[in-house]
């Protein structure tokens, strides 16, 4: 009885430790990574390409035959970035594929490397680096995993890789600077967020933080009601239906009526400390009085007119940055967790900016 008592605790210990070395991500993801064996290195690639120019690229658009092999991307320029294409027998090192593994991780950006084992090798895009792991996007299953759980970097002794030069970060960055203390200077006339502004404009080194919460957002609700009406009077806001249709418009919740579903999506932000506050002038009308709420912060891109399937080249359309870097900053305040540009994400803001609703960092 004992031994079958520690078995099944061995077993269960082993199925624990597969499940958080491997999980299963987006559905967008996984749909480009996920391959007929033998088209790994597409899959792969239109990842990379997808991630840091907000494309929608399909692995068969990398094809060179129907057999899936990969062409070659060799010093094609893919948004603000060229990729450099290093593969089949290339004679690559193991030391230069880590300097570009390093050097891509450590801009932000993911890379494809060559690994084993495989038939005859594997490829894989390297997405991020958690002290020593790597953790991977493998085309063989859709799926992220650890590199060592299944994969070594090289393979017969090549150590092939595509990564993207340029669009270096500090570039942006210093640019971001700029338009924040600009954005500044223009908000002198706010009563109620001109000293915060300014303030951060002269602190700003890097990229300038955002909005004061304080100032934009209702504050987190942390208690345990499943009523909107009852968590907005917690927080000290109004809670009338008719002052939440002018809250919902500004936190992307259409046609607002008070449904049960769109409540429980604007609690949900309540509780995330992520719902925003209505926009300047909104109009709240109840059965005694009409308050005109005071002018907040938010303002918008401009409204993208245009037919490109590409976020980056939408907003390079409308004047606006469109490196990854900057969309990084985007994200948050239009409610898109987590933005590192998978095609899912980008659609949802590309949909945002033709509706002119997507708020600026």
């Amino acid at each position: 009885m004992k031994r079958r008592i520690l078995a099944f605790s061995i077993i269960a210990c082993l199925s624990v430790t597969l499940m958080l070395m491997s999980v299963t991500i987006s559905s967008a993801f996984a749909d480009v990574l996920k391959q007929d064996p033998g088209a790994c290195k597409a899959a792969a690639v239109a990842e990379l390409v997808n991630r840091v120019s907000g494309s929608n690229y399909k692995p068969k658009d990398f094809y060179t035959n129907s057999n899936g092999s990969c062409r070659n991307v060799n010093g094609v320029k893919y948004g603000n970035y060229t990729c450099e294409y290093k593969t089949d027998n290339s004679g690559v090192s193991r030391s230069a594929q880590q300097s570009k593994i390093d050097d891509s991780l450590a801009r932000g950006l993911p890379i494809v490397v060559q690994t084993s084992p495989g038939n005859p090798h594997h490829w894989v895009i390297i997405l991020r680096r958690e002290g020593t792991t790597y953790w991977i996007g493998d085309p063989s299953d859709g799926k992220e995993k650890r590199l060592d759980s299944r994969y070594t970097l090289g393979a017969h002794g090549d150590y092939g890789y595509v990564c993207m030069n340029g669009g270096s970060a500090a570039t942006t960055t210093t640019t971001r600077a700029t338009t924040t203390t600009t954005r500044a200077t223009t908000t002198t006339t706010r009563a109620t967020t001109t000293t915060t502004t300014t303030t951060r404009a002269t602190t700003t080194t890097a990229i300038a933080p955002p909005e004061t919460p304080s100032a934009t957002y209702f504050p987190k609700y942390t208690g345990t009601s499943v009523s909107i009406s009852d968590a907005m009077k917690e927080v000290g806001a109004e809670n009338s239906l008719e002052y939440r249709k002018t809250v919902a418009p500004v936190n992307n919740i259409a046609n607002y009526t008070g449904t049960a579903a769109q409540n429980t999506q604007m609690l949900n932000l309540l509780k995330d400390g992520k719902l925003r506050r209505p926009t300047a002038g909104a109009a709240v009308t109840t059965a005694a009085t009409t308050t005109t709420r005071a002018p907040s912060s938010v303002t918008y891109f401009p409204k993208y007119t245009g037919t490109s399937v590409s976020i980056s080249d939408a907003m390079k359309e409308v004047g606006a940055q469109n490196s990854l870097e900057y969309r990084k900053t985007v994200a948050p305040v239009n409610n898109i967790s987590n933005y590192t540009g998978t095609a899912a994400q980008n659609t949802q803001m590309l949909n945002l900016l033709k509706d002119g609703k997507l708020i600026k960092p």
